[in-house]
């Protein structure tokens, strides 16, 4: 989603709110601040998943690579955990996957150019284009929000199914030792 293709300068601001600058002030600073806070909420959440990824994809190959190397034949009940861990892996992949690839985050950005415009014409006074600015960061932090919730679910859901992958290796491996 494009906030640029959206938003379009203020074409009227009455002379109440113009004179408020302490306010636009404040509301541009608070927009500002909101927008950094979401960003920085995106790549936690995306760090998390890239992290669930890279731990789940060592656990799974080392497992099996330690069952390679033992003598004899695997039982069937840790194959089986195995399996249900190999499953727990793929449905791993798929959480990251769409936690990851979804880059759909609004991000502010008023035409910085027709702004420089405007400015230069005399046609709106700074406080205005700082109006402009703010509001641009404040849809973009509208749109940001549906969006982060979605990711943090899938993350979740990735982190849960990291957790089942490990404890259902751990499980197996436990039941197999248990029954030698």
């Amino acid at each position: 989603m494009s906030i640029e293709s959206e938003f379009q300068p203020p074409d009227q601001v009455s002379v109440d709110v113009l004179a408020d600058t302490i306010g636009i002030d404040a509301y541009y600073d608070a927009s500002v601040r909101l927008l950094d806070a979401q960003l920085d909420a995106i790549n936690s959440l995306t760090t998390k998943a890239n992290t669930s990824l890279s731990v789940g994809s060592a656990v799974l190959p080392l497992t099996i690579g330690i069952l390679r190397t033992l003598e004899g034949r695997p039982s069937g009940m840790l194959l089986f955990f195995i399996c249900l861990a190999a499953s727990a892996y793929v449905i791993l992949v798929g959480f990251w996957y769409l936690a990851t690839t979804n880059r759909s985050f609004a991000q502010a950005s008023p035409d910085l150019t027709e702004m420089n415009a405007y400015l230069e014409s005399g046609e709106y006074a700074g406080y205005v284009l700082k109006l402009w600015s703010a509001n641009a960061y404040h849809e973009a932090t509208e749109a940001n929000t549906n969006r982060i919730v979605e990711q943090s679910q899938h993350v979740g859901y990735a982190e849960f199914a990291l957790i089942a992958e490990c404890g259902l290796l751990a499980i197996g491996s436990v039941l197999s030792l248990a029954l030698l």
